[in-house]
């Protein structure tokens, strides 16, 4: 009976997305907010292509002149549920791909709350909360922060279970769930899931006298789970090695997104700093909050005003649990806060700058109100009158300090946003002054119609944050491809882009094009902003590194570029982007002169200008090789001399290299083939990204490519013909790729071995 009503319970869960994003599964609308368009959706695309074509996808060669793809935990190549999108129709995939774990963060709370010992009222208000509240419809654009939370609560069961029970299945579960996140490899959301177990397991541990040996299960845990995860794991610890993760991100950057104190009060006033989106536009005022008035990182951390109320009430009668989940709330408050305390400041000094903008630390402490808080809630069910008369004064407060607020609370200047700012507090307080008449009518109106009206008053509470996190567009957006992109799809030789344009997105220009269409992604995805070409199978280089992972190589090569500017003796952007590989760069256009171009139809806007620059191959014989010593004397010879697109600057002796003529290239994924004639000793210059996984063959010998031109490659060749074979195959991968089998099926073996002895 009491499996059936949670069946029961877990259908109506389930119900309330497929009500909620129904127009995305039924293939009319889709998710398109913030790096959906820009960052995942062409990275899945290419991940989808490359395998697809029959390669295993260790390399993607169509961002920063190729860069590693399965070593990238950016990609989720080894995590299962990502490979929705080898579904035959990738948008249909890649859209299910989110609602999936919008699905399974509900079902997952769920579950956990009911081991708990919770009743399905209480299990299922913090599902609701967790599922659908404001932190994890904030990560629905934020792929590996979104898979992450929703498999949390489910660590979090056994975990729990195991710390409890010390029972070898719950451990193995544990392990296995939490190799799971060590496959998606998000590094702050480990670290979380890492805070919200050892938290518990020193709490436990403190209970039960035996701290020592909660701690050491706890670490037994992680260490399991990291084997489990080791596919992705080893190989992407490897790649922050080479890459600029490791080493250590500017604290100018990684504190950009630190948490304004004053949001702390959105987890009871959730439009305290206005609206995510509204229609086409965003109407957040909190920017002024941000440096350079930037959108915030979390984009709303309410879950609903009653689990903010019943979780002050718990605090304030020291419910069972409180202690720990003031703690985890603190520790993350102050996480989050960032460049705003000491506290980050100190850690990044430490040494943890791999991590960057702080405010999604805020996420488990609020996981630890939401438990907590339901917890509550069975307290305020079970007829418990100090939780029913703390709630009733926290609301109250609430109701006053809402009232304080849209008198003498920061207004926003202009009209229009001062008219909504004013009906969001009208708002807030009818909210709570329905929280309040729920309350009083806890003890006068039978059960369940109470929970009804309970459930409606949640249900109602957080519906309209529901659509402002997860705004849609039309599913047309991902269907049709930009005119720039069907012109140089056209284009027969290898050529990359030179993204010039994204270089000047905070400039007046750019940002004018921001203002006039809002929310509307059409002219960024015309405009082919990177790695958005990827999709298309285009190939860029000298872009900005979007997500921080890109190799050290390729980002010597952009600071050098930065730094030469259009100061360059040779003349801006030539030589680097003849190095590069680069025949097109993009400029802006005046937003007058493309709105002229498009005759006012948003869809055909054309942002930016792909503007030729000369043609220069992908490999080519150098016509002299320049000795440099680093970086330095890169740049400086670049900034005072004048040199021939075919020069090649490494780290060898100067020389006057022999003429040769590239014949013949061939190249995928992995595997580049080049055939081609020197007259003497000549230079072969390859504009591909070096790094330490290519292996090169010379005329069928192993030969060492020097780093050339900084961010490239280069092969000294005698006379004769030549037969150039390079194939990148990174070992790791199946050497993490075997532990994690093993780890997995000695995990699993263990479930079997329990489940048949207990039987």
């Amino acid at each position: 009976m009491r499996r059936r009503a949670d069946l029961v319970a877990v259908a109506i869960l389930l119900l309330l997305p497929t009500i909620y994003f129904f127009d995305v599964i039924s293939g009319r609308n889709a998710f398109y907010f913030a790096d959906l368009v820009r960052f995942h959706h062409p990275g899945k695309k290419v991940l989808r292509d490359i395998v697809l074509s029959g390669e295993f996808p260790y390399w993607n060669p169509t961002i920063s002149a190729g860069q590693p793809l399965a070593a990238n935990p950016q990609h989720e190549v080894f995590y299962p549920l990502n490979w929705l999108i080898f579904l035959p129709n990738f948008d249909t995939g890649f859209q299910l791909l989110i609602l999936v774990h919008i699905a399974l963060a509900l079902v997952a709370m769920f579950a956990l709350l009911r081991s708990m010992n919770l009743e399905r009222p209480a299990a299922m208000l913090g599902a609701f909360s967790y599922g659908l509240g404001g932190v994890i419809l904030s990560f629905h654009h934020m792929l590996p922060h979104l898979f992450c939370a929703a498999w949390l609560p489910l660590t979090l069961l056994f975990a729990r279970r195991a710390l409890l029970h010390r029972r070898p299945r719950d451990f193995a579960l544990a392990s296995l769930l939490l190799g799971v996140e060590f496959l998606i490899g998000e590094p702050a959301m480990l670290l979380e899931t890492a805070l919200l177990v050892g938290a518990y397991a020193l709490m436990r541990g403190i209970r039960e006298r035996r701290v020592v040996a909660s701690l050491l299960l706890a670490l037994a845990i992680g260490v399991a789970g990291l084997f489990a995860g080791a596919a992705q794991t080893l190989p992407g610890i490897d790649h922050t090695r080479d890459s600029v993760r490791g080493r250590g991100i500017a604290w100018s950057v990684a504190s950009y997104w630190s948490l304004p104190p004053l949001r702390i009060a959105e987890l009871l006033y959730p439009n305290l700093f206005g609206h995510m989106s509204r229609g086409d536009r965003m109407l957040f005022w909190g920017t002024s909050q941000y440096p350079r008035e930037v959108s915030p990182y979390l984009y709303n951390p309410y879950s609903g005003l009653l689990i903010a109320v019943l979780a002050i009430a718990g605090f304030a009668t020291r419910s069972r649990g409180w202690k720990l989940a003031a703690a985890l709330l603190l520790a993350s408050i102050l996480l989050a806060l960032g460049a705003h305390t000491p506290l980050l400041r100190i850690l990044y000094d430490a040494g943890f700058q791999f991590i960057r903008y702080f405010e999604k630390f805020m996420f488990f402490g609020i996981v630890a109100l939401i438990i907590f808080a339901a917890t509550v809630f069975q307290r305020l069910l079970d007829g418990d009158r100090r939780v029913r008369s703390a709630a009733m004064m926290t609301t109250g407060i609430a109701m006053l300090a809402a009232a304080l607020l849209a008198r003498f609370g920061p207004i926003p200047a202009n009209e229009e946003l001062r008219a909504i700012a004013r009906s969001d507090w009208s708002l807030a307080i009818l909210r709570g002054s329905l929280l309040m008449l729920l309350l009083v009518a806890i003890t006068r109106v039978r059960r369940p119609l109470w929970l009804a009206l309970a459930a409606l008053f949640v249900v109602a509470d957080l519906t309209p944050r529901i659509r402002e996190l997860t705004p849609r567009t039309d599913r047309s957006l991902y269907e049709y491809t930009p005119l720039a992109a069907q012109k140089l799809s056209r284009v027969r030789a290898p050529f990359r882009i030179f993204p010039e344009a994204d270089w000047y997105g905070n400039t007046p220009l750019a940002r004018s094009y921001v203002r006039t269409f809002g929310l509307r992604l059409e002219p960024v995805r015309n405009a082919m902003l990177p790695p958005i070409p990827s999709e298309f199978r285009l190939q860029t280089a000298m872009e900005s590194d979007f997500d921080f992972t890109s190799l050290n190589v390729t980002d010597d090569f952009i600071a050098a570029m930065t730094k030469i500017g259009y100061r360059s003796a040779s003349g801006w952007p030539q030589p680097m982007a003849a190095m590069s590989n680069a025949w097109i760069r993009t400029q802006y256009r005046p937003l007058e002169d493309a709105l002229a171009r498009a005759q006012g139809d948003v869809r055909k806007l054309q942002p930016v200008a792909y503007l030729p620059l000369q043609p220069h191959p992908r490999y080519y014989f150098a016509s002299s090789v320049v000795s440099i010593r680093n970086r330095d004397d890169f740049v400086r010879l670049l900034k005072t001399q004048r040199f021939d697109n075919d020069v090649a600057f490494a780290s060898i002796a100067s020389f006057a290299p022999a003429h040769g003529v590239v014949r013949r290239t061939s190249e995928s994924a992995n595997r580049i083939h080049i055939e081609a004639d020197s007259e003497g000793r000549a230079f072969l210059v390859i504009s591909v990204t070096p790094h330490k996984y290519w292996h090169v063959h010379v005329d069928g010998r192993n030969a060492q490519p020097v780093i050339t031109n900084l961010g490239y490659q280069g092969l000294e060749l005698p006379r004769g013909h030549h037969i150039i074979e390079m194939q990148y195959r990174n070992p790791l991968v199946a050497i993490g790729g075997g532990i994690s089998i093993v780890t997995m099926l000695v995990l699993v073996g263990l479930i079997g071995r329990i489940g048949q002895i207990g039987r």
